[in-house]
């Protein structure tokens, strides 16, 4: 209903921006303004209207939050909340229907190695299995894998999902 085939990439960009978020380093670690999980750490969102079959049209917020630990490393929070209008505003005190938050940690194995520039990472949901996928930012805009893709001999998908874009809160 919630695309949620995008959840679980969600979840790996989660994890993707996860590793790119805030937070400061530990353990005598330097970390730099060019490390590549500069570029996700904040909280992106996309709103998304969601036709329900054999019922009304809603909309889904998907924010996704993502916090720095290292240079290759973040941590992520996905949530989506499901709202009864069209344009992800409450509209009566029952609404809106927050689904499940999904959290977890993410590795960017490979900088610029994906398809139109993407970085390659690697997603540990803490409630599901780890997965494999590409993420790109430009101008604000955050796009993940698309997870209906070919995979490549690694296991990355090979073409960016130009149908779901979330975009970088101030």
């Amino acid at each position: 209903m919630i695309r949620l085939a995008w959840l679980s990439s969600a979840a790996s960009a989660a994890v993707l921006v996860a590793a790119c978020g805030g937070g400061g380093g530990g353990g005598g670690s330097s970390l730099t303004a060019s490390d590549p999980t500069d570029k996700y750490v904040g909280t992106w969102t996309n709103c998304l209207v969601v036709p329900v079959p054999s019922g009304p049209t809603v909309s889904a917020l998907t924010s996704f939050t993502a916090t720095k630990i290292d240079a290759t490393h973040g941590s992520f929070t996905t949530t989506v909340t499901v709202f009864a209008t069209t344009n992800c505003t409450v509209l009566m005190l029952s609404d809106p229907v927050l689904v499940p938050e999904l959290s977890g940690k993410g590795t960017i194995d490979s900088v610029g190695t994906g398809p139109s520039g993407s970085d390659k990472i690697t997603f540990t949901p803490s409630t599901l299995p780890s997965f494999k996928d590409i993420a790109l930012v430009t101008g604000g805009q955050l796009q993940f894998g698309d997870a209906g893709s070919a995979k490549d001999a690694q296991g990355y998908p090979t073409a960016l999902d130009s149908s779901f874009i979330l975009t970088k809160q101030p």
